[in-house]
């Protein structure tokens, strides 16, 4: 049976058909797969290369998942906190700065939270109750508890101007991302700063973006083959455009904020400075559901950094590694860089990661962990996946795919579509040919699987 899958799966690989008998990694690609019980840890129904370390890319977010849900619990929420840094006058003047401390928040503003939006409207409103007219400072971002900030090195250059590689910050804000409209050249919101420079009347190919790391300046490259296109970029700098928003939401509220510049932060705990205004973020639970669907890499960051708070990327990681080797998943020779598996660097065996999955399916956390997956026909980038299948019902798995590579980690169902039985990962490396029929024969291993 095994060999049959086998080849099946390769099949995909049309310089490799007829190589079948040929280890897979020979001949430039490979494959790891490891479908076992959630009960039994010792015999696998379908393993191949289960202790090779691979690519995950997105998959690496199921990692993160279990781990932010573990350290956190699903009731975890972000609070940013808005300080005043002087007191109110007579005449209503705030004679200081407006400050906005940055707690991590992925979801600030987020489109994809519509429920917990308002942000610079419930913060002129607090300031109006308190009596301010004017701000003689300025609107101010203190990031000052975070480190290792912005853009992962380990992040290539390509992906740095899309909203997909936009980097996690102190405080984040509108999901870090912003619509460039072109040929119109106009961009939504304001991101104060930003230079475009349009290249595509002179292009030819798809559309390109490049910026640097830190950079103002955006350049869009390529052909637009509409009259209209919407791009999602990264903003280059979020605290920036928060300020922007909110000295814009407060001037039209009958604000003047000044902008002289005053003492700019105040100490935690000082007399002069007080809170005006508390944002709480969604449920970690629901965070996580949402990137989880949607593979959401600025909100993997947050939920990875939020695990070690103020601690350093590094630092966060080493943690997520001695909570699963506390668990009995040693994870020391694996190379993780990153929360979201943007970080073509990482490598991870499918045991491993089954490993991972089966210590959550039989955890307390069961059944939060298990719903954050997408389901098989019905959600996100597995909407397509056994759609036709009377099968889909029983599959809930992450995908993960960059160039050359497309992987798949989580759990066969139970007949009720509720408990999970088997942890499955299908993880395919530096493949060519067709991602679609490399997808239809995944689909085929797990249809023809005996469980």
């Amino acid at each position: 049976m095994m060999r049959i899958l086998y080849l099946s799966l390769v099949a995909v690989l049309p310089f490799m058909s007829l190589f079948a008998s040929v280890p897979i990694d020979v001949k430039g690609a490979a494959v790891g797969i490891y479908i076992a019980p959630v009960s039994d840890n010792t015999t696998a129904t379908v393993e191949y290369n289960s202790d090779v370390c691979l690519t995950p890319a997105s998959v690496m977010k199921a990692v993160t998942s279990a781990t932010a849900l573990s350290v956190l619990g699903a009731d975890f929420r972000w609070e940013t906190i808005v300080t005043a840094t002087g007191s109110i006058s007579f005449d209503g003047s705030l004679m200081g700065n407006v400050v906005i401390n940055g707690s991590g928040d992925p979801t600030l503003e987020s489109r994809f939270f519509s429920g917990n939006r308002g942000f610079c409207d419930r913060l002129a409103k607090a300031l109006a109750e308190e009596g301010c007219r004017s701000v003689t400072g300025r609107i101010v971002v203190d990031e000052s508890r975070f480190i290792d900030v912005g853009i992962n090195p380990s992040w290539e250059i390509e992906d740095v101007a899309w909203d997909y590689g936009a980097g996690w910050s102190g405080v984040n804000y509108r999901d870090n991302s912003f619509l460039l409209m072109l040929p119109e050249c106009k961009v939504q919101p304001s991101v104060p700063g930003l230079h475009v420079v349009d290249r595509t009347a002179l292009g030819s190919g798809d559309i390109t973006l490049l910026r640097g790391i830190d950079s103002d300046l955006l350049i869009a490259d390529g052909v637009c083959r509409e009259k209209g296109v919407r791009i999602w970029c990264s903003m280059p700098d979020p605290a920036a455009v928060i300020c922007h928003e909110v000295d814009s939401t407060l001037q039209a509220r009958g604000i003047e904020v000044s902008g002289a510049v005053v003492k700019s932060v105040i100490a935690e705990g000082d007399p002069e400075s007080r809170v005006v205004m508390r944002q709480f973020s969604p449920r970690l639970g629901e965070v996580l559901r949402s990137l989880m669907v949607r593979s959401d890499n600025l909100m993997a960051e947050g939920a990875l950094r939020a695990v070690a708070p103020g601690a350093s990327r590094d630092d966060a990681m080493s943690l997520l590694k001695s909570l699963w080797k506390s668990r009995g998943v040693d994870l020391t020779y694996t190379r993780l860089l990153d929360g979201s598996g943007l970080a073509r660097g990482n490598a991870i065996s499918p045991r491993q990661l089954g490993s991972i999955l089966r210590w959550m399916a039989r955890s307390p956390m069961s059944d939060e962990y298990v719903a954050l997956f997408p389901r098989a026909g019905l959600d996100g980038t597995l909407r397509s996946f056994l759609a036709k299948s009377p099968q889909r019902k029983r599959y809930v798995l992450k995908t993960g795919s960059m160039g050359g590579v497309q992987c798949y980690a989580g759990y066969r169902l139970d007949a009720t579509g509720k408990k999970p039985t088997h942890v499955v990962v299908v993880m395919v490396n530096n493949f060519s040919g067709s991602r679609s029929a490399l997808r239809k024969e995944v689909e085929r291993l797990l249809v023809e699987t005996k469980f």
